[in-house]
């Protein structure tokens, strides 16, 4: 008699669970949406809470549904991130793709410093993610299985892997990254503004034959190259007399850009380069070939990093608050954790130029 009285049980939390899955997967029971209470179920169905209880971690095991201490079980269904459920200090990851040994500059660095000591002012726990699978489902996958209370996206996503983790995932912070229709906060520098105003002050020396040197493919050179060409039209210059050389944003591309530019018949009087490090590659090519900077060729940069005081000469270059970028991260992330009626916002980091002794008009002949 005690044998089948297991049985019946057993067979009701089976029957139970065959529900609520169908039911879940129907979409009766949306993503995200709460269940019905332990006591509801039991009163609904006619079972005992041990036998819900069974149940419920049956669907829990398949990855169904998640539960949250004193607010109760609710939806998972597969794209759903898990949730932390753990007491005490929360836990948020640093997480970057296409960022690795090579492409780890200095702006980045500053950026993850600004991170660091904003970190003071909160009692979390900080991971940090590297995204170096080139497979878009498994990088999602990394992420979706950490339990986390929130992320900071930083470096080079696809915009189809971000719009999957910023939806399903924990609440999110991105930094140089502009995705429409995603509900989260994104922190950007003001790469249209910065690069107009370095434009601008080369025209204003009396530069015309200018040559820039863009980095890798994607919204920040589009944004600087705009604002390049916004100022060289507003001065009543065509267009097309401006040169473009592709680099990546890293060093040596700065080194063949500038050696490229040499083999040329006809020298720029300036270089515009996208980011410092390719401006430095390009100052140490100068210097190898014998060619006088500013008196010759003016060199100017972007981001204003800290050992562009240590090139010779001082690198003109535009300012970038990176560090701030850093904290405004955190500052988002934490009112998005702690405030119910937070609103995402899209803030633009300014920018200033800083003039050194790398630039300077054009000498008359």
């Amino acid at each position: 008699m005690k044998s089948s009285t297991n049985n019946k049980r057993a067979y009701l939390y089976k029957q139970l669970s065959d529900t609520l899955r169908k039911e879940i997967l129907e979409g009766v029971y949306k993503p995200d949406e709460r269940l019905p209470s332990m006591d509801d179920l039991a009163e609904q169905y006619k079972m005992n809470r041990i036998t819900v209880k069974r149940a419920l971690s049956e669907l829990r095991a398949e990855g169904l549904i998640y539960s949250i201490p004193a607010q109760g079980t609710y939806v998972a269904l597969g794209e759903q991130h898990t949730v932390n459920t753990g007491k005490g200090r929360k836990t948020v990851a640093l997480v970057i793709s296409g960022l690795h040994t090579h492409s780890l500059g200095a702006y980045h660095v500053d950026v993850i410093t600004g991170i660091q000591e904003a970190l003071g002012d909160h009692e979390w726990y900080l991971m940090l993610v590297n995204l170096d699978d080139p497979s878009e489902d498994r990088a999602y996958e990394h992420v979706m299985q950490i339990q986390l209370d929130g992320a900071i996206y930083l470096g080079y996503f696809t915009p189809s892997l971000l719009r999957r983790l910023v939806r399903n995932g924990p609440p999110s912070v991105l930094i140089d990254q502009k995705i429409r229709g995603l509900k989260c906060d994104m922190i950007n520098v003001d790469n249209y503004a910065g690069a107009f105003e370095a434009a601008q002050y080369l025209i204003e020396q009396g530069h015309r034959k200018i040559v820039c040197v863009t980095g890798s493919p994607g919204i920040v050179s589009d944004e600087r190259k705009n604002g390049v060409e916004d100022a060289w039209k507003e001065n009543g210059y065509p267009a097309g007399d401006l040169t473009w050389v592709e680099g990546d944003f890293q060093r040596e591309s700065g080194l063949k850009a500038a050696e490229k530019l040499l083999k040329s018949k006809q020298h720029p009087t300036a270089i515009f380069c996208f980011n410092d490090e390719m401006a430095a590659g390009v100052l140490q090519t100068l210097h190898d070939r014998n060619i006088r900077v500013p008196g010759e060729i003016s060199v100017i940069g972007f981001d204003n990093i800290t050992w562009t005081l240590a090139t010779w000469p001082q690198l003109t270059t535009v300012q970038v608050e990176r560090f701030a970028m850093g904290r405004l991260a955190i500052e988002r992330l934490a009112d998005h954790l702690n405030n119910n009626d937070h609103t995402p916002t899209s803030i633009a980091v300014s920018t200033k130029l800083v003039v050194r002794d790398s630039t300077a008009a054009v000498s008359e002949k």
